[in-house]
């Protein structure tokens, strides 16, 4: 098993059927998450687990998904539905008005280097009118067909994308939103409902998350001063990263809890629900 990061689980959860609940899992390179609620939106359990080893040519992804499923006796549980969101860097986004089903091979080979035997996959997002074409390691799609054979199967931006898209809607003005995840930080400029960016940048110091942050509000003319910064992901406000952040952008704000659940009060109090922003933003997905 891997080691937890973070565990939260209602007493009513403990022991009971999961047959009516919904199961949301989301994968990464470094850290395994997934959600449990029931029919009635109410967030029953969310875990964060690292795997039990580096993720490298030893120890596949596929590997550590395995000995996470077959050890957790929550994901080996029955549920309604499954969703499943696997973030890696191999994606790339396609306007509706130019997507074209039997392209997605020749989308992703002038963007990215991919496997020849990854399978190709796309997400619709609605509202945006947007294609996401993804390729997934075929070990790790085995891996996850084999216990969740029901799932459906979603790229990790996509869900993060519609649960800012959500927000944005409510503005009228500019607006950025990131999210930082497993050494990657994800960045988006709206103006009122309209997409205006959305991009992911690997980043290994400080200095270049800022870098790639800056970049946006200056590829769109955006004053850091004025345009507001919200903040997901695996950020906190005594980081390195937040302070530096702070020292350009001054109006940042922490994700808040999202409205399409009901989050016990004991997660709003602890304050954890900014990490799993585009966990919880997974139930916008169909």
């Amino acid at each position: 098993m891997g080691t937890i990061n973070y565990e939260f689980q209602t007493p009513s959860n403990l022991n009971k059927s999961t047959a009516s609940d919904d199961l949301s899992i989301l994968i990464g390179m470094d850290r395994f998450s997934f959600l449990v609620a029931d029919a009635q939106q109410q967030v029953l359990a969310i875990k964060s687990y690292a795997y039990r080893k580096p993720i490298n040519a030893a120890y596949s992804l596929a590997l550590g998904i395995k000995d996470l499923c077959r050890s957790d006796e929550l994901l080996t549980a029955p549920y309604r539905s499954v969703r499943i969101a696997l973030l890696n860097d191999k994606n790339t986004l396609i306007p509706e008005a130019l997507y074209e089903k039997d392209a997605q091979r020749t989308y992703l080979e002038h963007v990215l280097e991919y496997a020849p035997q990854d399978r190709l996959r796309v997400d619709s997002i609605p509202g945006l009118a947007l294609h996401n074409v993804y390729a997934v390691d075929p070990e790790v799609f085995r891996a996850l067909e084999g216990f969740f054979p029901q799932a459906q199967l979603f790229h990790a931006h996509s869900p993060t994308i519609q649960g800012f898209h959500k927000l944005a809607a409510l503005q009228s003005e500019h607006r950025v939103y990131i999210n930082v995840h497993g050494g990657q930080v994800q960045v988006l400029a709206f103006r009122g409902k309209d997409l205006l960016l959305s991009n992911a940048f690997p980043f290994e110091s400080s200095t270049d998350f800022i870098y790639y942050v800056l970049l946006v509000y200056q590829q769109f003319e955006l004053k850091p001063e004025i345009v507001p910064l919200t903040i997901a992901g695996w950020v906190v406000e005594d980081s390195e990263i937040y302070h530096l952040l702070y020292r350009y952008i001054r109006l940042l704000h922490l994700v808040q809890a999202p409205d399409y659940y009901r989050f016990p009060e004991a997660l709003h109090q602890e304050g954890q629900l900014v990490h799993f922003f585009d966990l919880c933003s997974l139930k916008l997905c169909e």
